[in-house]
C-alpha cells in the first residue's frame, strides 16, 4: 500500500520494490508523475496508465493509455437486461448523474433489438419509489439495500464483489476493476503512445439462472454480438 500523499519518486520506488523484473507496470492516471519517474529508472519496462487519455497538446509516447470500454459494456448490459426482463421495463441506477451518452446507448440497443419495454434512469436510491414494475435493474455502482435484499427482480452489477456475498437476485457482474482490465490488456498488441479500450469481463452466475438454457443463451448472445 502506498499513501495518497506519496510523491512521484516514492511511487516509483514503491513500484520497483514490488518486483525487480516485472513484465509490465500499471499506474493510475492520477499518478502519471510517478510513472514518469519509474520510466526514467526502468526505461525498458512496459508502462500502462489506467483511466486516462493521451493529451492532444502534449503527446506522450512513453506509456500505453488504458480505459474501460464503457460504451460496449453498457450495450452488452442492455442486451442482457432485455433477456432477463422478458419484455418488462428496465431500471438503470447510478451513484451520480447519468450522462446523455449512456442513455443514447440504451436507446440504440432498444431500437436495434426491437425491445418493447422502456428504460428508466435514477441517480440514487432516494429517488426510488417502487421496483415492482421493473423486470431487471442495472447498478452502475454499489447499492447497499438492493444487494442486501434478496429480490425477485434480476440484478446486473458493474463493480467487483465476491458473488458468495451477494443475493441470488444478482445474475451478472460486469467486472470493471483495475485488475480485470490489467489482465486483459496484457493480451493486446498496443504500443507506447496508444490509447486502448478494454471491455469489462461479464461473469454469468450460472447457478442463479432459472435453467441451464438461460446460461447457454446468454453466452451465445454475448458471443454473437461481440
Amino acid at each position: 500500500m502506498v499513501s495518497e500523499t506519496a510523491g512521484p519518486s516514492q511511487l516509483a520506488l514503491a513500484a520497483s520494490y514490488a518486483s525487480s523484473s516485472p513484465r509490465a507496470v500499471f499506474f493510475p492516471y492520477r499518478y502519471m508523475e510517478g510513472a514518469i519517474h519509474y520510466n526514467e529508472m526502468f526505461p525498458d519496462v512496459e508502462l500502462y496508465l489506467l483511466g486516462g487519455r493521451n493529451s492532444a497538446s502534449e503527446i506522450n509516447n512513453e506509456f500505453i493509455f488504458v480505459q474501460s470500454h464503457t460504451e460496449l459494456d453498457l450495450y452488452r448490459a442492455a442486451l442482457s437486461s432485455f433477456y432477463l426482463a422478458d419484455g418488462k421495463d428496465i431500471l438503470l441506477m447510478s451513484g451520480e448523474a447519468i450522462p446523455d451518452s449512456y442513455k443514447a446507448i440504451f436507446n440504440l440497443a432498444i431500437e436495434e433489438n426491437s425491445y418493447t419495454g422502456s428504460v428508466s434512469y435514477i441517480e440514487n436510491e432516494d429517488q426510488l419509489t417502487t421496483i415492482a414494475d421493473f423486470g431487471c435493474i442495472i447498478l452502475l455502482g454499489f447499492s447497499t439495500s438492493l444487494l442486501i435484499e434478496d429480490l425477485s427482480i434480476p440484478l446486473i452489477l458493474f463493480s467487483w464483489i465476491n458473488p458468495e456475498f451477494t443475493p441470488r437476485s444478482l445474475r451478472i457482474i460486469f467486472d470493471d476493476s483495475p485488475w480485470a482490465i490489467a489482465r486483459d490488456v496484457l493480451n493486446s498488441s498496443a504500443s507506447a503512445g496508444e490509447e486502448i479500450l478494454i471491455p469489462s469481463f461479464p461473469l454469468l452466475l450460472i447457478n442463479r439462472m432459472e435453467k441451464f438454457t438461460d446460461f447457454f443463451e446468454f453466452s451465445q448472445l454475448l458471443k454473437e454480438k461481440f
